[in-house]
């Protein structure tokens, strides 16, 4: 069933929800991005896809049920989707800008 999904695809929640569509293919998953003004991923899995018809995707999960990803670009979303994991635990680092407080006199 992998083979029927192509970049370009609009993507539906189990519910009928439009989800997205396909902006990056993996070995075992796809991203799917949500425009608009925030903009979102979501990694889903050819498993969980329920069928392919015109020209549309339909999942098994429910938008709630959808596990978000990171807003990724370029290299950074093509690393993800390569590693043809799901929902896998991973380290992440997070670096803090160091703030001041100022006292302000009202």
């Amino acid at each position: 069933m992998s083979w029927e999904i192509h970049e370009g695809m609009v993507v539906r929640t189990a519910d009928g929800e439009r989800l997205g569509t396909v902006v990056r293919r993996g070995e075992d998953t796809f991203v799917i991005e949500k425009g608009g003004l925030v903009p979102r991923d979501f990694l889903a899995r050819y498993e969980d896809v329920a069928e392919v018809r015109g020209g549309e995707v339909r999942l098994r999960r429910t938008h709630d049920e959808m596990i978000p990803g990171p807003l990724l670009r370029g290299r950074e979303r093509e690393a993800i989707v390569s590693l043809g994991t799901f929902g896998a635990p991973q380290e992440l680092v997070v670096e803090l800008a160091h703030e001041e407080a100022h006292p302000h006199a009202v």
